[in-house]
């Protein structure tokens, strides 16, 4: 038996998107290739801190050489980090995967390296593996 609701209802037609084109081809438009370009060179330029303390004065010039090395690997791997991460919660999410910045500066050199992925083979690592960010050393 049949309910009397059934007989009513009538049928739907399903109807299907093909086809989703923009309003402006992305070439034709100026505006929109300003602003192309500018998220570009935002994103393509890394933000490079300048270090909050002075570096330790006692080190060899080798050794300075390859810590100043390794500070520049340090940094552009932190920017090229953050620059994956959405822009409001880059240093939120760096924080919670690696720990501050400031914490992977008071660690060693070399197990800087390895929390963020760096080769330790890119910067000569037994002048520096006992030093921090500043030069510095290391206890423990």
């Amino acid at each position: 038996m049949k309910k009397a609701s059934d007989k009513l209802k009538p049928e739907r037609q399903k109807v299907q998107l093909n086809e989703c084109s923009l309003l402006v081809s992305v070439g034709k438009s100026k505006k929109l290739a300003a602003m192309r370009s500018k998220i570009q060179t935002a994103a393509a330029a890394p933000v490079v801190q300048p270090a909050n303390r002075a570096m330790n004065s006692d080190l060899s010039r080798e050794a300075a050489a390859e810590l100043k090395i390794a500070q520049r690997l340090i940094d552009e791997t932190c920017a090229e980090i953050m620059s994956r991460f959405p822009q409001g919660k880059q240093r939120s999410l760096f924080n919670i995967r690696f720990g501050s910045e400031d914490a992977l500066k008071a660690m060693g050199i070399q197990t800087a390296f390895k929390t963020l992925g760096i080769d330790h083979h890119r910067v000569k690592m037994r002048l520096i593996a006992g030093l921090d960010y500043y030069g510095n050393k290391v206890s423990g």
